[in-house]
């Protein structure tokens, strides 16, 4: 056998059958044994290369979804997806998706994925484009909430949230109504003149806007000095 492109015979290619990654219009002549030549049919291919994903970005990061965005090279718009949280041990497999932006749910707080992408189209598929982002904290609302007052101050405290940068309390003494302050401590410490009750609700700000739900309200009567008649 000899086999042929459009350039002419194609050199070592004798064989019955023959490979190629490029195309072009392709047919074989065979040569019997009697020394006559049959000529096949010819066959046209059309070879198709998938770029692989190369931009790739991830935005609208929380502690339990990111939305993630890359360049749209396939030319059916169509791509495989999979990330994992583990390094690599498991995935999760998106396949066939279509369009080049994702939002990922039900994520693990404070966790770094990976991520692999291929483009997919005419029954081929791309090289595989890998990338990683990482999840915020969980951003929770505090805990261990205590109030303490003396006749001069009155103290709101909670317990630390790793990962918190601040937080913010809104609270109400009879003497100023109702404040609004942000600290870093997990305390407020205020002046007070007694004389009714003080009111507290507190809230996490975890950074990149993440912030909790406020608590329920704290309150607490606030104790005066005794007066002395003579």
């Amino acid at each position: 056998y000899q086999w042929y492109n459009d350039d002419g015979a194609i050199n070592g290619a004798v064989s019955s059958t023959y490979t190629t990654a490029v195309g072009g219009h392709y047919y074989a002549v065979g040569l019997t044994t009697s020394g006559c030549s049959i000529t096949s049919n010819g066959v046209s291919l059309n070879m198709i290369n998938l770029s692989a994903v190369s931009e790739f970005e991830v935005d609208n990061i929380t502690s339990s979804s990111a939305s993630l965005d890359w360049d749209a090279v396939s030319p059916s718009n169509t791509y495989n997806i999979r990330y994992s949280s583990d390094g690599g041990d498991t995935w999760t497999n998106i396949n066939g998706y279509v369009g080049s932006f994702i939002n990922l749910g039900d994520l693990l707080s404070e966790t770094t994925y990976q991520v692999e992408i291929t483009s997919v189209a005419y029954g081929c598929e791309s090289e595989v484009f890998s990338g990683s982002f990482s999840t915020n904290v969980d951003c929770i609302v505090p805990e261990n909430i205590s109030l303490t007052a003396t006749p001069f101050e009155v103290t709101l405290s909670w317990a630390v949230l790793p990962g918190a940068d601040s937080y913010f309390v809104i609270y109400y003494l009879p003497s100023t109504g109702w404040q609004a302050v942000s600290v870093t401590n997990n305390f407020l410490t205020l002046s007070h003149n007694g004389n009714g009750f003080a009111y507290f609700y507190v809230r996490s700000n975890c950074g990149s806007g993440e912030v909790s739900s406020y608590s329920d309200v704290s309150f607490i009567e606030l104790p005066s000095c005794p007066s002395i008649s003579i």
